[in-house]
């Protein structure tokens, strides 16, 4: 798709793990290079990730999408169970 048509990439994150109230879940686009956003998601709830198009381009410099990565971080022990659903763009 042509990213210029649209001005988010929305995800949908559910945090399904037993062990943490909230987990900060990244997206990360393109790479090292990539901008990258995290989300606080609170158990037992989809939260909504909204991505500014005019930020990804300007971060990846370009408005071609070769690649989407999400991870937790910052946790050392305990359970951590997401689900990502629902990527599109709006």
């Amino acid at each position: 798709p042509n990213l210029s048509e649209y001005e988010y990439l929305v995800a949908w994150v559910y945090n399904d793990s037993p062990d943490y109230k909230t987990i900060n879940v990244h997206i990360q686009l393109n790479g090292s290079n990539a901008y990258d956003q995290k989300v606080e998601c609170k158990r037992g709830e989809w939260t909504k990730l909204k991505i500014s198009i005019k930020a990804l381009t300007g971060e990846t410099g370009g408005s071609l999408v070769k690649k989407i990565a999400f991870w937790v971080s910052g946790f050392e022990q305990g359970t951590i169970v997401y689900y990502v659903d629902d990527l599109y763009l709006e």
